[in-house]
Parts: structure tokens; C-alpha cells; sequence
């Protein structure tokens, strides 16, 4: 099964009259021009990767269950009602239903990332069970593994990745993010001149993001987020007041040419 980590309702917005997307690859090492047209795709074949939040050690009725039953479910299918709002009405008119639900997607979205999971995710899980291996020190036999983690990884593959997808549920349902995102500033830049390009890691973060693609701070109150949500509007949301002024001051080319 394909599993998109950012969904086809929000990639749709950029599908031409085929309804296809046109998508670029940005090659900075190229002799050539670093941006290589690739042939147009349907929003079903991108941002997607075959059994992403597939479970390996459970029942088989089971192995889709974080695909279906929380993401599509739970997190993607309430955002697109309430995207289709703040195209229909506008982000202040958003009820507090609305804005939560909201908030909700924009934590999962660094949450659902590939790297998230098998980089973060698994590198996190192998720091902890080799620092508390102690016990399974004393009791290695002759032919186990030396780390904690290989010895799990050997006898139970997979059930280290599957305890990680399991938890990411529990991380995005959490109201700790979700309720720093509702305090912050939130505004929509539309742009009448320039058309915005949507990456395959699309959520853009005043945060260093080259480890951990889509991350965010939202407990700096000097932090800003930005999300285009369609080629002619980008969803804005800063701690800072005095930062949403001045971008708010900003011609819509400095900050559609901002790199």
C-alpha cells in the first residue's frame, strides 16, 4: 500500500488541467540548469512511500491500522474540511474545532516524515535500549550480539520500527504542541504574481532542518512555521507579533523568492 507522508488532499491543490503535477528535482551539483523537469505524476504516485506505517509484528488485520485508522482517519480527512475553510472564509473566521484540528496537521507533519522514522525514529531506539542494556549485558551468551538493539533486531525484526510508529499517534494526539500552535500568530500570504512551488518536505521552519526535514520549534517565541497550502497561498504562523507585521509589509516576490 502506498502511504503518503504529506497527504493528496493538500498535494491536489498544485495539479494542472490533467490533474497531474508537474514536479522539479533540484540537483545542485549538475553542470547543467539544478533544476531537472521530471515527468508529470498523478498526486497518488508522490510524497508517498510503499507501506511507510506498515506494522510487521501484528496480526495482518492490523498492519495498516496507522494508515487507515489514524492518519487518513484521524489527522488527513479533518484537515481537508478545514483547508477548504480557510480557502471558503479565511483563517480568522476558523472556529476553535477548526483551528485545533488544524494544529493537529501541521504536528504530524514532521512527525509522518520517512527520516522521522527510520533515521530519528530508529537512531533514538538504539541510543536507549544500548544505554540500558545493563541486564541484558550480564546475561549475553556466547554468540548474542554485543548491543541491546542487534540482539532485538535479531529476534524480533522489525519490532523496534513497529514500537516507533506505534508511538507516533500518542506524540501527534498530545496537546502539548498543539496547544503552542493554537497561541501563535497565524495569517495567510496570498500571491497574485508568483506561483509557489510545494516540496516533497513542505513544511518550512525558522528551525535548522537539514537532520530532521519539516521540524519545528514551537515553544521559541522567536520561532515562525510557513506551509504552502495552494500556488497562490502560504500559511503563516509565528510566536512573534512584531514578525508577522513585517512579513505581512513584505512584497509578495521577497518572500516568494526568499530562499
Amino acid at each position: 500500500m502506498k502511504h503518503h507522508y504529506y497527504p493528496r488532499f493538500a498535494v491536489k491543490r498544485w495539479v494542472d488541467e490533467s490533474s497531474l503535477v508537474q514536479p522539479y528535482e533540484w540537483a545542485p551539483d549538475s553542470a547543467n540548469d539544478p533544476i531537472r523537469v521530471l515527468k508529470r505524476k498523478s498526486p497518488k504516485s508522490i510524497c508517498s512511500e510503499l507501506d511507510l506505517y506498515a506494522l510487521k509484528n501484528v496480526d495482518e488485520s492490523l498492519r495498516y491500522h496507522v494508515e487507515t485508522n489514524f492518519f487518513a482517519s484521524k489527522i488527513d480527512e479533518p484537515a481537508s474540511n478545514v483547508l477548504l475553510a480557510i480557502e471558503e472564509k479565511g483563517i480568522k473566521k476558523l472556529d476553535n474545532i477548526e483551528k485545533k484540528i488544524w494544529s493537529r496537521f501541521i504536528v504530524s507533519i514532521p512527525a509522518r516524515m520517512p527520516e522521522t522514522i527510520d533515521k530519528r525514529g530508529i537512531s533514538y531506539a538504539q541510543n536507549f535500549l544500548n544505554e540500558n542494556s545493563a541486564e541484558y549485558l550480564d546475561s549475553k551468551r556466547e554468540g548474542d550480539p554485543d548491543s541491546f538493539f542487534d540482539f532485538a533486531e535479531r529476534e524480533a525484526p522489525g519490532y523496534v520500527r513497529d514500537t516507533i510508529l506505534q508511538a507516533i499517534p500518542r506524540l501527534i494526539m498530545s496537546d502539548d504542541v498543539v496547544n503552542q500552535l493554537l497561541h501563535m500568530n497565524w495569517w495567510i500570504k496570498k500571491f497574485h504574481n508568483h506561483e509557489i512551488l510545494l516540496g516533497d518536505r513542505p513544511l518550512l521552519s525558522s528551525t535548522d532542518q537539514i537532520n530532521a526535514p519539516c521540524a519545528f520549534n514551537a515553544y521559541d517565541p522567536r520561532h515562525m512555521i510557513a506551509l504552502p497550502i495552494s500556488p497562490r497561498a502560504v500559511f503563516f504562523a509565528s510566536h512573534s507579533s512584531f514578525t508577522m507585521k513585517q512579513f505581512k509589509k513584505q512584497g509578495e516576490g521577497v518572500i516568494a523568492l526568499r530562499p
